[in-house]
């Protein structure tokens, strides 16, 4: 099929995209929602700065996919005026940054996987005090982990890659420094 078929398309929905390059889906103007629930030969989201119309980005693996999905930087969209929401499910950014995002202007959502720093997460967090997502507190509960020990739910702490999943009782002191040490540094930057 032509590209010139899809020019009007404004939704795309992918369950499985087979290719190595986004360069279909750039050449489409006019797409605000684009959501690929898998993409396994993917690393470069470039061809996706040229949607100057996408609101929403939805990009993931499947769950049964056994490793994440590398893609190089996120400095492809820090141009895309329009973007308001973007989820990266299975996604890891290579350079683990999150500041093109800064230079979104309508961008209100992001959900990601505990696959940010702390430094990242709260500095998007200072540019656009309004985001909502999952990792933007500093501590996160896990609705069906019981800790072996004590039976307590365990909890995330974000923006910590290594060892993040803790009980809260039986390691309270390290829930307890990672709380302080969010605050200490979400006061630094707000300074």
């Amino acid at each position: 099929d032509k590209i010139s078929d899809f020019k009007n398309v404004e939704s795309i929905e992918i369950a499985t995209y087979p290719d190595v390059s986004l360069e279909f889906i750039g050449q489409l103007p006019k797409v605000k929602s684009l959501k690929i629930i898998h993409l396994p030969r993917v690393n470069d989201i470039l061809p996706l700065s040229k949607l100057k119309s996408l609101e929403t980005l939805y990009l993931a693996v499947l769950p049964s996919w056994d490793k994440f999905q590398h893609i190089a930087s996120l400095k492809p969209l820090h141009k895309l005026m329009n973007l308001r929401s973007l989820s990266l499910h299975g996604i890891f950014v290579d350079d683990g940054s999150l500041r093109p995002l800064h230079s979104c202007p309508m961008l209100n959502e992001f959900h990601s996987g505990n696959l940010f720093s702390m430094e990242e997460l709260l500095s998007l967090k200072a540019v656009k005090p309004e985001i909502k997502g999952t990792f933007f507190e500093p501590i996160v509960e896990l609705p069906y982990t019981p800790c072996s020990k004590c039976g307590s739910r365990k909890v995330i702490l974000s923006g910590v890659i290594k060892y993040a999943i803790q009980c809260p009782h039986c390691h309270s002191k390290r829930v307890q420094n990672h709380r302080i040490e969010w605050q200490r540094y979400q006061t630094k930057i707000a300074a």
